[in-house]
């Protein structure tokens, strides 16, 4: 067979496989990212989102990694800013965590900057912390809950307990200097 009528086979083959094959499933659509914020069911959430071809779900996936395995470790040349971040604070690396956090808020939004915010107070650094919560802006509950939920998953224990108590000693700040607007959304989220 010549090159172009291999080529051709080769083609053809690929378009008959992906006609053919089944269906990828697809986890970001709403009712898959609102079904692990429900369940938080992480090992179930990795499955979808490794099905899936989308680069949005591809985007969530380091993250939801590290949240299905406890013990697990991001890989040395990770791309995700957020997932080498809460690797570092899994293992107590503070100075990893914080040379990893600038890129936060650019990656993950609100959950990247709610991280920036756990760095900050593992610090010690409780009124930056309280600061950057606050400007990051109030989480949209509808957009911004599978990211939030997804972190809150991958992270320890104690710092879920940790970000918590940052967000409600934002809650306090922002009472505190009148600003009542974004204690409702910052507390339901």
């Amino acid at each position: 067979m010549s090159r172009p009528a291999r080529l051709v086979a080769a083609v053809v083959t690929a378009v008959v496989a992906g006609v053919l094959a089944p269906p990828r499933a697809r986890a970001d659509d709403d009712a898959a990212r609102a079904r692990f914020v429900a369940d938080r069911d992480a090992k179930g959430l990795l499955a979808r989102l490794e099905a899936s071809g989308a680069p949005g779900d591809r985007a969530w996936l380091p993250l939801a990694r590290l949240a299905a395995d406890p013990a697990g470790r991001a890989g040395p040349g990770e791309p995700s800013a957020l997932a080498r971040v809460v690797d570092a604070l899994r293992v107590l690396d503070l100075p990893r965590a914080r040379a990893h956090a600038p890129a936060l808020v650019a990656e993950a939004g609100v959950a990247g900057a709610w991280a920036e915010a756990l760095v900050a107070g593992r610090g010690g650094q409780d009124e930056t912390a309280a600061r950057r919560l606050l400007d990051a802006g109030v989480p949209d509950v509808a957009r911004d809950a599978f990211a939030l939920a997804l972190l809150g998953a991958a992270l320890p224990r104690d710092d879920r307990e940790l970000l918590a108590g940052l967000v409600r000693g934002a809650l306090v700040r922002s009472g505190a200097a009148g600003r009542l607007d974004p204690v409702a959304r910052l507390a339901a989220a």
